[in-house]
């Protein structure tokens, strides 16, 4: 997997803009927990926060096959949409807390 000069830009500045201030709040005032590298459940600090996000958009790179990918981990999202003739290659970074779809509609 070869990276772009513009790629790993536009991943740093989803990085450098998202709140992850934000999250750890949500997170530790829900007792969210990951199971730490030790096996221990914690509240990951924010410095694993942006690590697993950082490793979660890189991780889209290695899909080539749809009009977008998506990689999700621990409530953090990471989304890659292609590039196509209206518009240029798009990373998406996002915290879900509760989401819903109508997939299983009868």
């Amino acid at each position: 997997m070869e990276l772009s000069t513009e790629q790993i830009g536009k991943i740093d500045y989803v990085i450098s803009h998202f709140s992850f201030e934000k999250i750890h709040l949500a997170m530790t005032t829900l007792d969210w927990v990951w199971v730490s590298e030790n096996g221990e459940l914690k509240v990951p600090s924010i410095a694993e926060l942006k690590a697993k996000a950082a490793y979660l958009l890189m991780q889209t790179l290695k899909d080539n096959s749809e009009e977008q990918c998506t990689y999700s981990s621990g409530g953090i999202t990471a989304k890659r949409f292609f590039e196509t003739d209206a518009s240029p290659e798009l990373f998406e970074l996002s915290f879900v807390l509760t989401s819903c779809d109508s997939e299983f509609y009868p």
